[in-house]
């Protein structure tokens, strides 16, 4: 008996600007597949700009250990270097991890999308805005200032 397990590439989604990775996921993601998109990234962010990650994931099956870390690894050394991330999914637990990156990592803003809003989210991954935390805390900074305004 032959063991066929699905193994994955990771497709590049083209996009124009540069500074938005567009990927599709789908399968068993191998440490081999990170190392690639981690090249892709390294290249980008040799133009200095902040990145943004757009991924549709239609069926992610697993991650090895070593895969894992060699992904948290990377992230948490480039996590300033990323704005925001668009994961477009139908799976849930995907939606419940872009809330909680958000209250862990407030210098990217992420967003979970279904497939039925993959318009919405390529809008929203291309348009330019302030993330909501630092939004909130330039109107926090801004609030001083229209009271004395007032004042005067």
């Amino acid at each position: 008996m032959i063991l066929v397990r699905k193994h994955l590439r990771i497709e590049l989604i083209p996009h124009k600007p540069d500074h938005i990775i567009g990927l599709n996921i789908d399968g068993w993601i191998e440490a081999e597949d990170i190392q690639r998109v981690v090249k892709i990234i390294e290249t980008r962010l040799d133009k200095g700009e902040k990145l943004r990650i757009y991924a549709e994931v239609n069926n992610w099956s697993r991650m090895s250990l070593r895969t894992f870390i060699k992904d948290l690894k990377f992230s948490l050394q480039h996590i300033k270097d990323f704005e925001k991330e668009a994961i477009v999914s139908d799976r849930k637990w995907l939606e419940g991890l872009a809330a909680v990156s958000n209250t862990l990592f407030s210098s990217i803003e992420v967003k979970h999308f279904t497939f039925d809003e993959i318009d919405k989210a390529l809008e929203w991954i291309s348009s330019w805005h302030l993330p909501e935390v630092r939004s909130q805390a330039i109107r926090s900074f801004d609030l001083p200032h229209k009271f004395f305004k007032l004042l005067a």
